[in-house]
């Protein structure tokens, strides 16, 4: 056996029927990972791809090993593989998702310093049979009590903008029900990849206003054949008034409207009220799954 960069044209079919075969849903393109991440696969000597890592530049992690060839150390030797790259990278901190019905995943990434520190639940929507008329009653009751809906297209892309929409999302990251607190990232980070990132359109990212205070927000990124939900929430003084499933509506709409088939989200697992406000807007549930994480020693 041998550990080998990936090579676009020989290898992305395998790969993406081990993403297909091994990873919860939405599965990743393997074209798009091969072009943007640091992939090496693990092969026998007849050249059979019997597994592969994919390491992002902000330090995310994928292994997988074809189910035949597991338990056969193959997870670990990527793994060490991995591990030593990110060391030439200087990623000091690793990222990793494990599906908790694997026997012994948890217990593997421990053996290399993985923590888990969030437990959550995958949710989908299909929207081909998507019916509104639940949540429209939920639009009109936020209305009535005095709270408007915008989209960040239409405030602006001011600096000051960023900075109110980085100030909510943090508060509302904050109220989320975890057993360990989350770091949230800096305002440079986070305008990176939530505002100036393209598959993030400022007409897909709402915000709910009472009058000029921002007191709620969902947003949602256009994925390659699908969209993913980031974010929804209300500040805890404005919940009850049907406030995050008018946001949810206006989301799906958007979604609906360009041409996405499908919406992807997860919720932590004790976050009870969120899975039931994507419930009532249709998501179903899903695979469960930790993400993992490796901190500097």
């Amino acid at each position: 056996m041998q550990i080998r960069p990936a090579d676009h044209a020989h290898d992305i079919d395998s790969m993406q029927k081990l993403y297909d075969d091994s990873f919860p849903t939405p599965v990743p393109n393997a074209s798009k990972v091969i072009e943007s991440q640091h992939v090496r696969v693990a092969e026998t000597d007849d050249g059979t791809l019997i597994g592969f890592r994919a390491l992002s530049a902000l330090g995310f992690l994928w292994i997988g090993v074809v189910e035949s060839y597991r338990q056969q150390d193959i997870g670990q030797m990527l793994l060490e593989d991995s591990l030593q790259q990110a060391a030439d990278l200087g990623l000091s901190e690793l990222t990793s998702k494990v599906d908790d019905s694997a026997a012994g995943g948890v217990g593997f990434c421990a053996r290399f310093a993985f923590k888990p520190y969030v437990h959550a639940v995958n949710l989908a929507l299909n929207l081909a049979d998507w019916d509104e008329s639940p949540l429209t009653p939920k639009l009109a009751q936020a209305q009535a009590a005095g709270i408007t809906f915008v989209t960040f297209d239409t405030l602006g892309d001011t600096d000051a903008n960023r900075q109110r929409m980085y100030a909510l999302n943090k508060a509302l990251a904050a109220t989320i029900p975890r057993d360990e607190p989350q770091v949230f990232p800096s305002f440079d980070t986070y305008a990176e990849r939530r505002i100036s990132n393209p598959i993030m359109p400022h007409a897909g990212i709402r915000i709910a206003l009472a009058g000029d205070q921002w007191v709620g927000m969902s947003q949602v990124s256009m994925e390659e054949g699908y969209s993913f939900q980031q974010m929804t929430g209300v500040l805890p003084e404005y919940r009850g008034h049907g406030v995050a499933q008018a946001l949810k509506l206006l989301s799906m709409r958007f979604v609906r409207d360009n041409g996405q088939p499908v919406v992807y989200t997860f919720n932590d697992v004790g976050n009870a009220p969120m899975i039931a406000v994507n419930e009532n807007t249709g998501f179903r549930r899903g695979e469960r799954f930790y993400l993992v994480r490796r901190k500097p020693v």
